[in-house]
């Protein structure tokens, strides 16, 4: 186990061994050769491996190295030459020296630029990503650099992080603006990198806190590597929808936080959208589809947006359009943009002009100013007498279908609002995460929902990723995306349906994590001698060897009981009709998974029913749910507690005794 004050002190001894003067009086044989261990490229390699691994790949990597006598007839590769004591890329040069001496130039460059921070310079330095980038971090001032130099990790956190820019430099830097403030430079470092090692199978573990086990994440850490398409699933009860509130604001805050209150907020604000399929539920509700609408008796037609598509332009802060505004932002958001739009304008005055603008119709000029009150002055070009109009009205206006006051100015000003500010919207939404919440994923026709954007949801098909992928929608014609920062959360109740009916394509696109029924804390509920949690766990053992685990009871139906009263209403009211439902009326089942039930008893034989011809009847044996029984304790603890007949039966061992 490596402690990070001792990895930092790798970085420390290889300053001392090789300073910009040595790398500036540095031969080849200094840079590269077979047995030394004290050459350039044995310390950037092997001595500070605790640091940051370079191990893999090929010596070119080097640009130049010393050949070992074995590697003198191997197969050069396209760009590829040498001598017979070095190998080295033809770009550099057509003899050893001339690729020494250019490959040496561009490490004294690489130096300068880490120790005076000009990180955005070394992206274009023509030396390999991992070299260059490892001697970067060796001369850049402390907490400057992540400890990560491959490619391929910056590629994986830059689409996780939804970071548009390729060049490492300012990959790195929007990195580093997410480092929460509780956290570690070296620990945060080491935890971006977990992240890529995990999801890519990475066996360079070298970035790891101090032990094998890597940096322990909080409950914080977990928005930075949360899955973009999930689906929590399980049998009824086991807290599903519950949990998708902790997930959710985890996701936007970094807190796992039960507050319904800011959930709330969040789903007014429109960072967060909660669905339900259903059988019904389609394309039209989902994407886009053509509404039908009647004024003074003429019908048109209009393409309205779908949830989905909604929260999806929200989230990649597309431009918004007059007739989306209502849908697109809530009035906190119009007044910031209102206020925004008002900074900017000049104070009335006769001798000034303002920002110029037309009316729709018949395109003549007028002029806006602001008023002392922040409102906006609107001066047609004839005319010296302005007219106000405040962002309470415009609010009127948009989210009330008020009638425009001044129709002529009132749209034109609203749209021209939108126009101008877009650009601060759009930054102020693509930096959030959006979430889109969607309860019973499995209840609805997948293919009907989501078409033909069933591939984008992909994390490697959403906007920004290397294979970003846009479609054009049936009926507006527009271009459209997924963006990277919209995390889609599904719930499944298994007893609907097994995962394996559920739609391939949609299996493919989700990570599924299981939800089954915890004792742990209903162990700790005792009514009158009753464990709560032994009791369910004991029914749930029962339907799973009858049934199967898809239909077990979910612990949230118990969570609340505090007194026989509330036990007997759960019982009467959720858990014997689910029982119902699960085993279509068959009350023998029942009754064992209640343990031979004192909670149904057998109606009247049909001798007694019946006074004659009952020999052509068949046997039939009729029960009814003793309403009375729910409230006598008695009867819960004979679910889990066996009888000594029952015990000795059940223990194998009985049944060696002579």
């Amino acid at each position: 186990m490596v402690s990070w004050q001792e990895r930092l002190k790798l970085r420390d001894d290889f300053q001392q061994r090789w300073p910009f003067q040595a790398v500036e009086n540095m031969t080849l044989e200094q840079y590269t050769g077979v047995k030394s261990k004290d050459t350039f490229t044995f310390w950037l390699e092997s001595k500070t491996e605790n640091l940051i691994s370079i191990w893999g790949g090929s010596a070119y990597k080097f640009g130049i190295f010393k050949r070992a006598q074995n590697d003198v007839e191997k197969e050069l590769k396209s760009g590829q030459t040498g001598d017979t004591e070095y190998g080295w890329y033809e770009k550099y040069g057509e003899t050893r020296n001339q690729a020494f001496q250019k490959i040496k130039n561009l490490i004294l460059q690489i130096i300068k630029y880490a120790q005076n921070k000009e990180f955005e310079s070394i992206d274009d330095i023509d030396l390999g990503n991992a070299i260059k980038w490892k001697i970067a971090f060796l001369y850049a001032p402390d907490k400057t650099l992540l400890h990560i130099v491959s490619k391929e990790a910056f590629k994986y956190l830059a689409q996780k992080n939804n970071i548009k820019s390729k060049n490492i430099s300012q990959i790195q830097k929007e990195l580093l603006k997410n480092k929460p403030s509780y956290m570690d430079f070296y620990e945060y470092s080491s935890l971006l990198w977990n992240q890529y090692a995990k999801e890519n199978k990475s066996t360079h573990d070298i970035l790891n806190n101090s032990d094998n086990e890597g940096y322990k994440m909080t409950d914080n850490d977990k928005k930075l590597t949360y899955p973009l398409n999930q689906i929590l699933y399980g049998p009824p009860g086991t807290g599903k929808t519950y949990s998708v509130v902790r997930k959710a604001l985890e996701i936007i805050e970094g807190n796992a936080s039960n507050d319904r209150y800011k959930f709330k907020e969040y789903v007014e604000k429109g960072q967060i959208k909660f669905i339900t399929f259903h059988q019904s539920y389609g394309y039209e509700e989902f994407v886009e589809g053509i509404k039908a609408e009647t004024k003074n008796d003429n019908v048109s037609y209009r393409i309205e947006d779908g949830a989905f598509k909604r929260i999806c332009k929200r989230a990649n802060g597309d431009k918004i359009l007059l007739k989306d505004v209502k849908e697109e932002l809530i009035e906190d958001d119009f007044k910031k943009l209102y206020e925004n739009y008002v900074d900017k304008l000049p104070l009335f005055s006769n001798n000034t002009y303002g920002k110029i603008l037309e009316t729709p119709t018949d395109k003549q000029p007028f002029y806006l100013y602001k008023s002392n009150q922040f409102s906006i002055l609107i001066k047609p070009q004839n005319s010296n007498d302005p007219k106000t109009i405040s962002c309470d009205k415009l609010i009127k206006d948009i989210f009330y279908n008020d009638s425009y006051g001044m129709p002529s100015y009132e749209p034109v000003i609203i749209q021209d609002i939108l126009s101008q500010e877009y650009e601060s919207y759009k930054t102020n939404h693509i930096n959030k995460n959006y979430i889109l919440i969607i309860d019973e994923i499995n209840r609805g026709n997948i293919s009907k929902i989501f078409g033909e954007l069933i591939t984008l949801i992909e994390p490697s098909k959403r906007l920004g990723a290397d294979d970003e992928i846009m479609v054009e929608l049936p009926y507006s014609k527009e271009k459209f995306g997924v963006p990277s920062n919209l995390y889609i959360i599904g719930t499944m109740n298994t007893a609907d349906r097994s995962i394996a009916l559920m739609d391939t394509a949609l299996r493919r696109r989700f990570e599924f994590v299981e939800m089954m029924p915890e004792y742990d804390n209903l162990n700790k509920i005792n009514i009158e001698g009753i464990n709560i949690g032994e009791m369910l766990k004991t029914i749930n053992d029962r339907i799973e060897y009858l049934y199967d685990r898809d239909h077990t009871i979910g612990h949230a139906y118990f969570i609340d009981v505090a007194d026989i009263g509330t036990l007997a209403n759960v019982f009467k009211n959720k858990i014997l009709p689910l029982l119902q439902e699960y085993f279509y009326d068959d009350w023998e089942k029942i009754r064992l998974v209640l343990g031979d039930s004192q909670f149904i008893k057998e109606k009247k034989p049909a001798k007694v029913l019946f006074k004659s011809g009952t020999d052509y009847i068949d046997d039939k044996i009729l029960y009814e749910i003793d309403k009375e029984a729910f409230y006598d304790e008695q009867n819960y603890l004979k679910i889990y507690n066996l009888t000594s007949s029952q015990a000795d039966e059940a223990n194998p061992d009985n049944a060696n005794r002579v």
